[in-house]
């Protein structure tokens, strides 16, 4: 009796089974918050690369429109045609001190204006005699309400880039757009003159814009956050887009559409169908009969997830220009996927890799992407963003001029 009176005395917990049971609430709670916080992460990433990918499609959707009505016919019977391509890579000053901190892409071109006669701007075009005004991003709805803009004629200069605006990371750019209406207004085109590594060429009017003030001062930022921006052009002698096949078999890297700025060669250091001036004859770059204007156009960017999502990795020791192993101090930001070309990006330089091992990026090409290979400091910030890639056909091409058609009749 006594043993079941004990039995039924007084329930309770031990002290070991109330450590057991906050032991097992603990784990569970840190489970909770670990997944909660995962979640928010995994949120917070599909947020970013939503963003990202709609920031790559409206720049797709605003390049495609630009470049699906290129304009390749000159009006122009006497003096330097004003309607021109042109792309070319340059070396562009950041900070103002003189000196080259990077190479960056430009892209110039003549285009239709779509709508004209209905645009906000455009259809007072030319409408009062006498003016002077041109449109070129700047007070243009005012200038359209004052009746001062000069007609257009229907096409308009287009001009695209893409800059680094901070010298503490050069990887990093801001995509530029630029505009002016009519095309080749004396003092404000766009286009060059000579060849941006002419060591005679001066300043924009000469080299068109190429520094970071030239190019804020003639073009409006459309897209922060890139990486990379880059166009080839397909001729009617190229047979693939591999880079790593030379002209003309392979993509041209730049285009001179008058074949007299930009000297003969190959890659980015000069124009496959240049042509030399000759003795007695109207300069090349002043003659539009002999023009030429390639069949397709493939324009590749590359834009960097915003924020805490963005893909970067930290160099955790220096980096010689000539390794082909980088340490980083975690590979995770590099995407698990098979693909025929990977890229990551340190400061201006741009590096093919072939695999990741452990915590070390291998088999590195340098400098790569039109850059040049150069040593990198410990802690370095090292990107990888994502890419999208346009092919566009351009529908007025021309690519038959005079001086080659004797080679190709037969005749001479």
């Amino acid at each position: 009796m006594e043993l079941q009176q004990r039995s039924r005395g007084p329930s309770g917990f031990s002290l070991i089974e109330l450590m057991v049971a906050m032991g097992i609430f603990s784990v569970i709670g840190i489970a909770i918050v670990s997944l909660l916080t995962r979640a928010t992460e995994f949120s917070r990433a599909g947020t970013s690369t939503t963003e990202v990918l709609d920031t790559l499609q409206s720049f797709t959707e605003t390049f495609g429109a630009d470049a699906g009505a290129i304009y390749s016919r000159s009006d122009s019977d006497d003096g330097a045609p004003v309607v021109r391509l042109y792309s070319d890579v340059v070396k562009t000053d950041v900070d103002g001190d003189q000196r080259p901190d990077a190479q960056v892409r430009r892209l110039m071109f003549v285009r239709m204006i779509p709508g004209e006669a209905t645009g906000s701007v455009t259809r007072t075009a030319g409408s009062n005699v006498g003016a002077t005004a041109v449109m070129d991003q700047n007070l243009d709805l005012e200038k359209a309400a004052k009746g001062s803009l000069r007609p257009t004629g229907g096409l308009m200069e287009v001009f695209w880039t893409a800059v680094p605006e901070n010298k503490d990371d050069l990887a990093l750019l801001t995509a530029y757009r630029g505009v002016l209406a009519p095309p080749g207004v004396a003092g404000k085109t766009f286009f060059p003159t000579k060849w941006a590594a002419d060591p005679t060429a001066r300043g924009p009017v000469d080299r068109g814009p190429v520094d970071l003030k030239d190019v804020q001062a003639v073009a409006r930022p459309v897209l922060a956050g890139i990486l990379y921006f880059g166009v080839d052009f397909w001729s009617r002698r190229t047979e693939t887009w591999d880079a790593t096949i030379v002209p003309p078999k392979g993509p041209l890297q730049v285009w001179d559409s008058t074949r007299g700025i930009i000297p003969k060669g190959k890659g980015i250091d000069g124009f496959w169908f240049a042509k030399p001036n000759v003795v007695n004859e109207t300069p090349t770059l002043l003659d539009s009969g002999d023009d030429t204007f390639p069949r397709r156009m493939r324009v590749t960017l590359v834009a960097e997830e915003a924020g805490q999502t963005a893909r970067t990795g930290l160099l955790m020791s220096e980096l010689s220009a000539d390794a082909a192993v980088i340490d980083v101090s975690d590979v995770r930001f590099i995407p698990a996927t098979d693909t025929t070309q990977r890229f990551v990006k340190i400061g201006p330089e741009w590096i093919e890799f072939g695999g990741v091992e452990g915590n070390r990026i291998t088999g590195c090409k340098r400098g790569v992407r039109g850059t040049t290979a150069v040593a990198h400091e410990y802690g370095s910030r090292v990107h990888y963003g994502r890419t999208v890639v346009r092919e566009i056909a351009i529908a007025t091409y021309r690519d038959a001029y005079r001086d080659e058609l004797p080679s190709i009749s037969g005749r001479k």
